[in-house]
């Protein structure tokens, strides 16, 4: 069997495992409706005996009904969400494991010098199961929604080289790229949707905590890279942004992609006042500053963390609260290995004023691109 042969089978075991994964997921989600619903009705109706069961006079007898009701069946649908969470990973893993031992058998029957390249191939690529349409995330945290048919667009710089651009979104917003879910809240209308034919492409920052497209949104990206390596002889020019919790966004794709190559490396990263939860912390392989990850990095934040607004009256009012809540709830993004790391520190703006930060971003990067053009061309 030839490499283009053995090729050929994979892109089928690829198409048949992504049908297969489809029709799982529907299933999977009507079966989770149920058991929500189930698990809400069950527990609505558990928490109401229990509280009507109770001591004390009727009205408080019905008052206790009404509360545990509504205590019961919140749990109820809590506990069937999981429950659903539980068998969507499930199915998941079972139909990577198929198709994982279905491309060991194609490499056993293949020579060792085209089954080594070709797993070489497949390790960089392949480590994912492309869905056609499958939501992720909870508006809360961030939500989109995965389709291995969307097109990643390359963009170009100021200099006209082709450009990679992804931008990762925060909590409390939906980046779907059409319908009535594509701008859930205020700041995702003035931004993100705004912005997105800026982008090759943007994704919540929980796209990486589903495993179902985590690893095929990376299988996306390095083909498309590879695919204009292959075409122009270079690799695109990538700039990864992050806004808001997107600063997790950011760290969790570097990530994913040192697991497959320990050397790779961006060009450029934008942090629109980015932040991880508490909880997390930065990879020691995204710390080394002997083989750091970005060349260039620019943290565009506020200068003023709690107070810092453009507005007057209540709209500042409003502004103090989100960025005291965001400062305190969040852990600021920092710690990431770069060539040049700029810290953009910018007055009277808040935590929402996501625009001029990245205007100012922008800025910073032209004028450092620029400052190294000069200089290579005085050697």
């Amino acid at each position: 069997m030839t490499k283009a042969e053995a090729i050929r089978i994979l892109k089928d075991i690829e198409v048949s495992s992504s049908k297969e994964l489809d029709d799982a997921l529907k299933y999977v989600r009507s079966s989770g409706r149920r058991s929500r619903g189930v698990g809400s009705a069950l527990g609505a109706g558990t928490g109401a005996a229990v509280g009507l069961m109770s001591g004390g006079s009727p009205l408080q007898r019905i008052a206790k009904g009404v509360l545990g009701g509504l205590a019961g069946g919140g749990a109820g649908y809590l506990f069937g969400a999981m429950s659903g969470n539980r068998d969507r990973d499930r199915v998941y893993r079972e139909i990577k494991r198929r198709k994982d031992e279905k491309m060991s058998d194609l490499l056993d029957q293949i020579g060792d010098k085209a089954s080594d390249s070709l797993r070489k191939y497949i390790e960089s690529r392949h480590q994912g199961v492309q869905s056609h349409d499958t939501p992720y995330g909870v508006f809360v945290g961030g939500q989109g929604s995965y389709s291995g048919d969307d097109r990643l667009i390359l963009k170009k710089d100021e200099n006209g080289r082709p450009i990679l651009s992804l931008l990762f979104a925060g909590i409390n917003s939906s980046v779907e790229d059409s319908g009535s879910s594509s701008a859930h809240s205020p700041l995702a209308e003035r931004f993100y949707n705004k912005n997105r034919s800026k982008f090759s492409d943007v994704q919540a920052n929980s796209v990486f905590d589903d495993p179902v497209v985590a690893d095929a949104y990376i299988d996306k990206i390095v083909s498309k890279i590879m695919a204009n390596r292959a075409r122009t002889g270079q690799y695109p020019k990538m700039r990864i942004v992050g806004y808001s919790a997107g600063g997790r966004g950011v760290v969790n794709f570097l990530k994913k992609m040192r697991e497959r190559d320990p050397d790779f490396k961006v060009d450029e990263i934008i942090g629109i006042d980015p932040y991880q939860f508490p909880w997390e912390s930065i990879p020691s392989s995204l710390k080394d500053s002997s083989n750091p990850v970005a060349d260039k990095i620019v943290y565009s934040r506020l200068a003023d963390n709690y107070t810092g607004s453009s507005s007057k009256g209540l709209g500042r009012v409003g502004d103090t609260i989100s960025n005291t809540l965001v400062s305190l709830l969040g852990k600021k993004l920092k710690g990431i290995s770069a060539n040049t790391v700029v810290e953009n520190h910018m007055p009277n703006i808040s935590h929402t004023d996501a625009e001029p930060m990245y205007s100012s971003a922008l800025e910073i990067l032209s004028k450092l691109n620029e400052k190294k053009k000069n200089k290579e061309n005085r050697k």
